[in-house]
Formats: C-alpha cells, sequence, structure tokens
C-alpha cells in the first residue's frame, strides 16, 4: 500500500481534540486522523498473509523446535487455523 502526503487545515479546537485523543490513544496525529477518515469513509485495510509472514513463528508457540522449522511448514500447520 503507498502513501500519500496531505495538508489539512483543522479549526484550532478540532486540532486539540486529535492530539488528545492520540496522546490518550499513544498513537500519533497522523495515524489517528487516517484511523477516523477509515471510519468515515468504510475503508477497512485488511493484512494479506504475505504482509504477515515476516511474523510466522515470532509468538511463543510452546515448542522449542519451531525456530529451526521451514516457514513453508509454519504456514501450512497454521493454515487450518486462519479465519476467512
Amino acid at each position: 500500500m503507498s502513501v500519500m502526503s496531505m495538508i489539512v487545515e483543522v479549526p484550532e479546537p478540532l486540532a486539540a481534540k486529535l492530539a488528545a485523543e492520540a496522546a490518550r490513544r499513544g498513537v500519533s496525529i497522523d495515524q489517528l486522523t487516517v484511523e477516523a477518515l477509515q471510519d468515515h469513509l468504510n475503508v477497512t485495510h485488511d493484512p494479506t498473509p504475505e504482509s504477515l509472514a515476516g511474523f510466522v513463528g515470532s509468538f511463543d508457540s510452546g515448542d522449542p523446535d519451531w525456530a529451526g522449522t521451514n516457514t513453508h511448514t509454519l504456514r501450512a500447520d497454521t493454515a487450518p487455523r486462519r479465519t476467512a
């Protein structure tokens, strides 16, 4: 997904609310603005399995031998657990 920079002029009270909410959530104002626009426009970004490939095996699987397991094997093993 490519990104585009934009400059948006907003009233100061709205900018203050954005800054306060972003701080409360621990995210940047940019991220909060993107989330708000996505919500307002009913746009979602569903990551593809390929974009998550780097995370395969990065969590505690309970299997001490997982680090030596081929990535393709890990993907095949987890495929039945993926939701449609």
